[in-house]
C-alpha cells in the first residue's frame, strides 16, 4: 500500500497500532471518572456555570459533530482497498455506515437550538476518533480476525444482529429527540421506543452496535478496547442525563425508568 503522507509509514508498523489499541483501552478509565465526577461537558447537561463555558471557546453543534466523527470516514477510505475478504469488507462497511449517519446525517439533521459544544470537548473527540478509525481499519486490513482464515458462522451472524439491532435502537431514539427538539419548547420529557425503560437508549444501542461488531470481529484487540471505550464514555453521561431527568421534572418523571440498561442500571 502507497501511503497518502510519508508519516503513515509509520502507522503501518505493527507495534504502532498495538501501542494505539493500548492506549484507547488505557484511557478508558480516566475517561469514565472524568465524566463521573465532571458531567457537564456537553448537551443537556452542560450549565453556563461550566468551566468549559467559563474558559473555552464554542463550536456550533453541527460543525461540531461533523469534525470530530469524520476520521472515522477517511481511515476507513484510507484501509478500503486494503481489506481482502467479504467478511472483512462487510464489517468495515458497518463501521462506515455508523460514520456516515453520524458525521453526515445526524449534523444536518439537529436543531437550530442545539447547544453549542465546548471547544476541549470536540478535540478530545477528534483525538480519539483519529485513533480508534486507524485503530479499526488496521485491525480490518491488517490482522485476521476469522477462525483459521474463516469466520465461525455463528459469531459472525450474532454480531451482525445485535450491530443492526442497537443501530436501529440508535436511530429510532435519536428520531424521537430531534422530534422534541425541533418542537422549540425546550427540553421535555421522552417518550416512546425504548424511551419506556431507560433515559438514554440512544446510547444503549450504541454500546449494542459495537458489541455486536466486536462479537463479529471476533473479539480481536481493536474492536475490544473500542468497546470498553465507549462504554467508559457513555454510562457515565448516560447518569448524569438519568439525574439530570429526574431533578428537572421531578415527580413526573417516571420511576421505572434506568439510567441506560433496561431493568438493571
Amino acid at each position: 500500500m502507497t501511503p497518502w503522507f510519508p508519516f503513515l509509514l509509520f502507522l503501518e508498523d505493527p507495534n504502532v497500532h498495538q501501542w494505539v489499541v493500548t492506549g484507547i483501552l488505557v484511557s478508558s478509565l480516566p475517561t469514565y471518572l472524568a465524566l463521573t465526577y465532571i458531567p457537564e461537558t456537553w448537551g443537556k447537561t452542560l450549565t453556563t456555570d461550566s468551566l468549559l463555558v467559563r474558559f473555552f471557546p464554542s463550536i456550533s453543534a453541527p460543525v461540531a459533530w461533523f469534525f470530530f466523527e469524520v476520521p472515522n470516514l477517511y481511515w476507513s477510505a484510507y484501509y478500503w482497498n486494503v481489506v481482502s475478504s467479504l467478511e472483512q469488507h462487510i464489517l468495515l462497511s458497518l463501521f462506515v455506515l455508523h460514520y456516515v449517519q453520524r458525521a453526515i446525517l445526524y449534523p444536518l439533521m439537529l436543531a437550530k437550538s442545539t447547544k453549542r459544544i465546548p471547544l476541549p470537548v470536540v478535540l478530545a473527540a477528534f483525538a480519539f476518533t483519529n485513533c480508534n478509525g486507524y485503530a479499526q481499519g488496521y485491525a480490518l486490513s491488517h490482522t485476521d480476525v476469522s477462525n483459521n482464515g474463516h469466520y465461525r458462522p455463528f459469531s459472525f451472524s450474532l454480531g451482525l444482529l445485535l450491530f443492526f439491532t442497537g443501530f436501529f435502537i440508535n436511530l429510532q431514539s435519536d428520531a424521537i429527540l430531534r422530534k422534541l427538539r425541533h418542537q422549540g419548547d425546550g427540553y421535555q420529557i421522552p417518550y416512546g421506543g425504548m424511551f419506556g425503560y431507560v433515559s438514554t437508549p440512544h446510547y444503549f444501542g450504541e454500546i449494542v452496535e459495537w458489541m455486536g461488531f466486536c462479537i463479529a470481529c471476533h473479539r480481536n484487540g481493536a474492536s475490544v478496547a473500542f468497546v470498553i471505550y465507549t462504554a467508559s464514555n457513555l454510562v457515565p453521561r448516560s447518569r448524569a442525563h438519568h439525574v439530570w431527568y429526574q431533578t428537572t421534572f421531578g415527580d413526573k418523571y417516571p420511576r421505572e425508568r434506568k439510567a441506560i440498561v433496561p431493568f438493571f442500571y
